[in-house]
Formats: C-alpha cells, sequence, structure tokens
C-alpha cells in the first residue's frame, strides 16, 4: 500500500490535470496520510491543498 516504492496522484485543476508522483520509500506516512485522505474523498471539490517539500522533475 504507502510503503510501496511509488503512487501516481492525478490532481484535477480548473488549469488542466496534474499528475504526481508520490515516492513511498521516502516518505511513507506522508504518503499514506495523503492516499487515506484521497480515498476517503477529503479533497474532492476542494478549493485548494497545501503540499510542502517538493520536487518538481519532468518525466
Amino acid at each position: 500500500m504507502a510503503g510501496d516504492p511509488e503512487w501516481i496522484a492525478r490532481i484535477v485543476t480548473t488549469c488542466g490535470p496534474v499528475e504526481v508522483l508520490l515516492d513511498g520509500s521516502r516518505a511513507p506516512a506522508g504518503v499514506a496520510s495523503f492516499l487515506e485522505l484521497a480515498r476517503s474523498g477529503y479533497y474532492d471539490d476542494s478549493g485548494s491543498i497545501s503540499i510542502r517539500s517538493v520536487t518538481v522533475q519532468p518525466r
């Protein structure tokens, strides 16, 4: 589950979708928390979310 090496989250915004790679091997607690909240619908129709410590790399 969240301890898996990688997850890809697809976040749909008003400017289009964004795919985010979640690295469960480097941040298992953070990935587990994000996945649990996302699966519960916590982020559905929310105005914004805050993400700290982000590294952006093109694939």
